[in-house]
């Protein structure tokens, strides 16, 4: 058979804007992002996330309060644990389970945007423009990677089949639940998504479809009920208002940070739209409202402006990606009159933008194989390391501690992590694996050299306890020397004498032992539990 038909068929496919091979074309662009992020591993708050999904049942952070404060005790987003819970249960415990499923929801949520700019537009190569802006955000890489914020993708799919749902002209009265369902599991996954029921809103009061508006209003109650009946009204501590003071007072130093770090990561999303605004200012500012839905929230969220590296790339995704479908409807007759330099442009962009992603994942690597907690996560998910029975001294700097929980219960292999050297010491040699400060094996002799028991050089103004959710001690700590907590059932250490802040609760039964350091010098205190107010 000769192979025109097929070519034929695949033309018409392209330039149709066919769905299924916008899902294909997205899946392989992300699939480079899934080989260029192979070295990646657990990080931040995984195991956390892991830990807390493991123990609890399918549904029960949805109605449990004590259950899901251990994720959040300020936002109820309890799909994260769901979805976790689902990958362990169903795939094997490493990091390439997570980052496959990251990477399919990534590659889902691009599809998804395009297909909402082609409805909009009725224009296929919008769909392709709206998909290469979004793939063009250079800090997809750090979101697909750090597993614990997937769900602001996830909810991102559920958003914008909302969209898609809500502007069909006739949808029907299944089409009508699933939006009120969908937004409410949108919010359910992260809140960011809020912006999405008013849009939702106004479509519904464009076209006088009251039922659309209806499904909305049933939607976002639903979620705020369950988001009371769990967490309940918003307390004095957690009020959006204290979070934007926090906004207002960030440096002028800081916000150079800021936009240094977004005009790195997001230029090619930048141009288009300064594009899109000289090409046609009054249709972009029509669809202004779209992305400055998903900006508001993020000025109740000073970290991801104070710290954009770790935290920008989730906080702005949603913003980021909204403000690439905007530029790419703008830009749509233009996508029209100019076919041919728009479908070797797209192509030209979509080679620099892999190139660009190369270079940008490549500088990560380095950053994120040189941490300390890197190095030790590494060999605790190596399978080539035998980690049964054995104790590891871990730095403080070290974050995955409740992999000691999620091993046990899933792979039963059990094994002792601790930042308390004195404790560590005690273990036989033939089963003590040493890690010094900067994440890299040592040897007991170093140790030893490096752990010399001191007097108590603190005391105890407020010892640890949990009010409502906010986790508090004060400790008077002695002159040359360093102190803090030190979270024994997870392997957390919190080097800070003074702490209070609304956080996740910690678990029934929870133990800590205090501590405190000086160059060689270290002491720890009897392990206690720490007492929690509801």
């Amino acid at each position: 058979m000769r192979p025109e038909p097929y070519f034929a068929d695949f033309k018409r496919a392209i330039a149709s804007g066919d769905s299924k091979f916008l899902f294909a074309a997205s899946l392989a662009g992300c699939g480079v992002l899934f080989l260029l992020l192979g070295w990646a591993t657990f990080s931040e708050d995984d195991a956390h996330v892991m830990r807390v999904a493991i123990e609890s049942g399918w549904l029960d952070p949805y109605y449990n309060g004590d259950i899901y404060r251990q994720l959040s005790a300020a936002n109820f987003t309890p799909v994260v644990l769901t979805l976790f819970h689902a990958v362990l249960i169903l795939l094997p415990l490493e990091s390439a389970s997570f980052l496959s499923v990251s990477i399919i929801f990534t590659a889902l949520f691009i599809t998804l945007a395009g297909v909402l700019g082609r409805e909009i537009s009725g224009n296929s190569r919008v769909a392709w423009l709206a998909m290469l802006l979004v793939f063009s955000n250079l800090a997809l890489a750090t979101l697909v990677s750090r597993f614990y914020t997937m769900h602001y993708v996830v909810g991102g799919v559920f958003a914008l089949l909302a969209l898609i749902l809500s502007i069909r002209r006739s949808p029907g009265s299944l089409e009508l639940v699933s939006v009120g369902v969908l937004l409410a599991f949108a919010l359910l996954a992260k809140e960011v998504y809020i912006g999405v029921p008013p849009i939702v809103l106004l479509v519904a009061w464009r076209t006088s479809n009251l039922k659309l508006a209806g499904a909305a209003v049933v939607g976002i109650t639903l979620y705020f009920f369950m988001r009371i009946t769990v967490l309940g009204l918003p307390s004095s501590g957690s009020g959006g208002s204290s979070y934007l003071v926090s906004v207002l007072s960030i440096s002028g130093e800081s916000w150079a940070g800021f936009f240094e770090w977004y005009l790195e990561t997001k230029w090619f999303v930048l141009l288009a739209t300064i594009a899109a605004f000289f090409y046609s200012p009054l249709r972009l500012v029509k669809l202004l409202p779209l992305p400055i839905m998903f900006l508001l929230p993020t000025f109740l969220a000073a970290h991801g402006y104070l710290n954009p590296q770790l935290h920008g790339d989730r906080i702005f995704f949603a913003f980021d990606s909204a403000m690439a479908i905007a530029a790419a409807i703008t830009l749509s007759p233009l996508l029209s009159e100019k076919k041919i330099l728009a479908n070797f442009g797209m192509l030209a962009c979509l080679i620099v933008i892999l190139f660009l992603h190369t270079r940008y994942i490549s500088h990560y690597k380095a950053v994120e194989q040189g941490r300390a907690a890197y190095k030790v996560t590494q060999y605790l998910m190596d399978s080539e390391n035998v980690i049964d029975n054995k104790t590891f001294f871990v730095p403080l700097a070290f974050d995955q501690g409740e992999l000691m929980i999620v091993e046990k219960a899933l792979n039963n292999r059990t094994f002792l992590a601790t930042q308390n050297c004195i404790l560590a010491l005690q273990a036989p040699i033939e089963r003590l694996v040493i890690f010094d400060q900067s994440g890299s094996l040592g040897s007991t002799e170093e140790l030893e050299a490096n752990c010399k028991p001191a007097d108590r050089p603190l005391e105890v103004r407020l010892a640890p306890r949990v009010i409502k959710g906010v986790v508090e001690w004060d400790l008077d700590v002695e002159q040359g020397f360093s102190g803090g907590v030190l979270f024994v059932d997870r392997a957390m250490a919190v080097p800070s004498p003074r702490f209070s802040r609304l956080m996740v609760a910690p678990a029934d039964g929870e133990h800590y032992q205090l501590f405190a350091f000086k160059e060689n010098q270290w002491w720890f205190s009897e392990v206690a539990e720490m007492e929690i107010r509801k």
